[in-house]
């Protein structure tokens, strides 16, 4: 549903999809943006209710930091009006308090938990497809930036038997059990001929701008007293960036907001105060959209790339 540009339209692809694919237990994809519609406001459960009543519907927004849920789906979650919103994650309400069907970061698990799980044949499929996609438009090399070992597997397989026509520089989801898991034996420098690298880790500290996830140091202006959503505080960020840098990741953070921004500035100070040669593993922090004037020199104190994304500058 990417581009579409009115909620009907995207209601009316979203239809035709679920009429082609009676079969299918959840009708799930990702793409809507409500900035593009003219109406640029939220959808609600009650706007996918109207086309299909009787199966869960899940749709995460462009940026990934927000889904759009039906009745069905929020009733499968058992959402209701004492459901509380977790630590970087909101669940958008009327003022009945009633959850609109909108859900910001971490309050999408309380969906995703009931989706049930993609077969191999699905994301070998996947795969295939992505691929496919990259070399159309003549991609040569990509970035994953939340790998886990199930997909690491994969790329591995899809490697060893001459099928992975992309380079892919993998980062590790986090530095929870899947990191211990998968940074077991160290960094992976190459892997086939250098098709697979594995030594980075990705994190994400805030939400996104179109979701209003985004951490800012002052409210949005179309949106008095709210100032987004800091995923950590500061010393769970520190203790995370910590434990993967001391075993030689670079460290990937997803920062949009100015506020987010500061955050992990502050854990990149904390980590070159109690580790030696940080300046060499370039760590990065992922969109940096939105950065307070005076902290934009810090970026070189570190020696951070500022990983940035031209689309950003335009669709935000």
């Amino acid at each position: 549903v990417a581009g579409i540009r009115s909620l009907d339209e995207t209601l009316q692809m979203i239809n035709d999809f679920a009429n082609a694919n009676p079969d299918r237990e959840w009708i799930l994809g990702r793409g809507w943006n409500q900035v593009l519609w003219e109406e640029n406001e939220f959808p609600s459960a009650s706007d996918l209710d109207r086309i299909i009543p009787d199966r869960p519907v899940f749709l995460t927004r462009v940026d990934g930091h927000a889904g759009w849920a039906n009745t069905r789906a929020m009733e499968l979650a058992g959402i209701d009006q004492d459901t509380p919103d977790p630590q970087g994650g909101v669940i958008l309400r009327d003022e009945n308090g009633d959850a609109t069907g909108i859900f910001v970061d971490a309050a999408m698990r309380y969906i995703r938990q009931q989706i049930p799980e993609r077969s191999d044949a699905e994301y070998e499929r996947a795969l295939e497809l992505a691929l496919q996609e990259t070399s159309k438009h003549g991609l040569t090399s990509v970035h994953d930036a939340r790998t886990d070992m199930y997909e690491w597997n994969l790329y591995k397989s899809f490697a060893d038997n001459g099928r992975l026509k992309t380079r892919i520089y993998a980062m590790i989801a986090g530095t929870g059990d899947i990191f211990d898991e998968m940074a077991a034996n160290g960094i992976v420098e190459s892997y086939a001929d250098d098709l697979l690298s594995l030594r980075s880790v990705k994190i994400s500290a805030d939400g996104a701008l179109g979701s209003r996830g985004a951490a800012m140091l002052e409210d949005y202006h179309d949106e008095p007293g709210n100032k987004g959503l800091l995923f950590y505080d500061q010393q769970e960020l520190n203790e995370m960036l910590l434990k993967g840098a001391s075993a030689g990741f670079q460290m990937n953070i997803h920062a949009i907001g100015d506020a987010a921004n500061r955050q992990v500035l502050n854990s990149f100070e904390y980590i070159f105060e109690r580790l030696e040669n940080q300046d060499e593993l370039r760590h990065r922090i992922e969109h940096a959209q939105i950065v307070a004037i005076e902290d934009i020199p810090r970026f070189p104190d570190y020696n951070l790339i500022a990983s940035m994304q031209p689309t950003h500058a335009t669709s935000d």
